[in-house]
């Protein structure tokens, strides 16, 4: 029980720090990230969709509510993807010199890492996002795994004693 406790706390650190972060879309930070508004379309309710599933699964994860690993861990494997076809995709494997000039001028911020003239490197805020959502998952999928062999622990011990008596 008790590593299940402060892989709950974990999480809901990590969810609280990616919802923080996930935020400074919205409003735009000068030289972090430019602000995500209702006149991006599909992008705007796609980061809003996903960060209605961060504070739910959020909010459940406080609660210790049984299907918390599952909304985070299903939200979290969503939003990788996302994040991956978006923004890493077109670094291994290069898309049109159109796109390029694209991205650059929407996302010309800060890095870790160097800017290729034929390629599409993320800018540092999508990695540090994709790192954080890449952390939300693997906790909660441990944490989802920690909990469903101890919920099937007991019906195999039932099964083995009858087994057993037989």
């Amino acid at each position: 029980m008790q590593t299940l406790r402060i892989l709950r706390r974990l999480n809901a650190f990590l969810l609280a720090m990616l919802a923080l972060w996930a935020g400074l879309a919205f409003c735009g930070v000068q030289g972090l990230v430019p602000a995500c508004s209702a006149a991006d379309g599909a992008l705007f309710h796609a980061a809003l969709a996903f960060q209605v599933v961060l504070f739910a699964g959020l909010w459940l994860t406080l609660r210790d509510h049984r299907r918390a690993e599952v909304l985070v861990a299903a939200g979290a494997a969503a939003w990788l993807i996302v994040q991956y076809a978006v923004h890493w995709h077109p670094l291994l494997f290069p898309p049109g010199a159109e796109r390029i000039a694209r991205y650059y001028d929407r996302f010309d911020t800060w890095r870790l890492l160097p800017r290729l003239p034929d390629r599409i490197v993320p800018d540092g805020y999508h990695t540090v996002l994709i790192l954080m959502l890449a952390a939300v998952l693997l906790v909660s999928l441990a944490r989802l795994r920690l909990r469903r062999r101890r919920a099937v622990a007991p019906r195999r011990a039932r099964i083995l004693g009858a087994t057993i008596q037989s």
